[in-house]
């Protein structure tokens, strides 16, 4: 089944009124996570990117493996595996406040030295999550802005 804009827009609104019935139930700012499987076909549709046949990385776009990861806080934090081979990561930020969508691309470089650290002998298995905070990692890279109600590009941040 092919995703049109319709689709996406349609989603995110009703993601924007779960959030805000969320933080209204629970007196909190924490938002509900947004579903992978909605910002990875989202990130694929604004970027024209292909989706991988591998399991070690989410699309491809001009021979780049690409890692998508989607937040609703600054900070960006999420776990990682950090045995994936990628060449970007583009972090989804949903600002649902603004219906603002920032989307930064995180080259893997950035991520190096962090996942060095990891004990390889320790965890045989692979199957180690590192929590993370996306936005230490993203100082320099480039940020798409994008209007959630529409999902026009825009100029800058809302």
């Amino acid at each position: 089944m092919k995703l049109h804009k319709k689709d996406f827009c349609r989603y995110y609104k009703q993601y924007k009124e779960l959030s805000l019935i969320h933080q209204k139930l629970f007196i909190s700012k924490a938002r509900p996570n947004i579903p992978a499987l909605y910002s990875e076909s989202l990130c694929r549709f604004l970027f024209n990117m292909q989706k991988s046949n591998n399991k070690e990385y989410d699309a491809v776009l001009d021979d780049n493996q690409i890692e998508i990861k989607a937040t609703s806080s600054k900070s960006g934090t999420t776990s990682i595996n950090p045995y994936s081979k990628f060449d970007i990561l583009y972090w989804l930020y949903f600002e649902v406040g603004k219906d603002c969508l920032s989307v930064t691309k995180i080259p893997y470089g950035n991520f190096e030295e962090a996942f060095s650290d990891i004990d390889i002998k320790k965890d045989k298995e692979q199957k180690l999550r590192m929590n993370i905070s996306l936005k230490e990692f993203a100082e320099g890279c480039k940020v798409d802005y994008f209007n959630l109600i529409t999902l026009e590009k825009t100029d800058a941040k809302a």
